[in-house]
């Protein structure tokens, strides 16, 4: 599996908790923008990949085709069964990928509101797991996570 996640801790605790609890029954790998550089992401425990990626704006197409084809690269060595979004910029090139080599693709929405990211891949989803009812034809309420102390 591949977790595409990065940005906020909003997006990366969830991610991060999904995986502890596979640890052990499948093979994970992270991937997002920057994430060696994001204070949320425990990288020293998780194997990862920083993937380019950028906000709508000035240099999104250069830097998310740079983010695609190296998340293709990723992707076709991984050979994932899943590919899990947690939404967020960080991940558009990731899930772009996984839909171009047709990899099945979940999507977890935190918010009660769908970001870009949730809403554009949202056809192509096979699930889309939400903690508010959204009105998504594919979505799965999942209750609310546990957040770990930040002490």
């Amino acid at each position: 599996m591949i977790i595409a996640a990065g940005g906020t801790g909003g997006h990366l605790f969830p991610a991060q908790q999904l995986a502890q609890n596979f640890k052990g029954r499948v093979n994970l790998l992270f991937a997002g923008h920057k994430l060696s550089q994001s204070p949320f992401f425990e990288r020293e425990k998780k194997p990862f990949v920083d993937i380019p990626a950028a906000p709508l704006g000035k240099n999104f197409l250069r830097v998310t085709w740079r983010g695609f084809w190296q998340a293709r690269r990723q992707i076709a060595m991984f050979q994932p069964d899943l590919v899990v979004g947690f939404g967020s910029y960080h991940t558009f090139p990731i899930l772009l990928a996984a839909v171009s080599l047709r990899k099945k693709i979940v999507l977890f929405e935190a918010n009660c509101f769908p970001g870009k990211v949730t809403r554009f891949f949202a056809p192509f989803a096979k699930r889309i797991a939400t903690q508010f009812p959204l009105g998504f034809r594919k979505e799965t309420l999942v209750p609310l996570l546990p957040w770990r102390s930040l002490e």
